[in-house]
């Protein structure tokens, strides 16, 4: 996805195609729009939502990339997840 090996995160719009993907853990540098997302983690017996810095990519400029992922390649499992959602489709 872009020089990208890290985390993924949809980020959903309305309509859905104004979307967009948030990549982080970490943010790749020069590509995308700088944002903070707000992820969910465990803590201790509950869930707490971290404020992360993130890049946006648009829905359309990022779906291309995803989905030629392959099982093999070195990249964060959100990415593979997403990557398996278009093999299904």
């Amino acid at each position: 996805m872009i020089d990208h090996r890290g985390d993924v995160l949809f980020l959903p719009a309305d309509p859905p195609r104004l979307g967009a993907f948030a990549l982080w853990r970490p943010p790749p540098q020069g590509i995308g729009t700088a944002s903070a997302v707000g992820v969910v983690h465990p803590d201790t017996g509950h869930l707490r939502t971290l404020s992360v810095p993130a890049r946006q990519r648009p829905v359309a400029v990022a779906i291309p990339g995803v989905a030629a992922l392959r099982g093999d390649e070195p990249v964060a499992p959100s990415q593979l997840a997403w990557s398996s959602s278009f093999d299904a489709a």
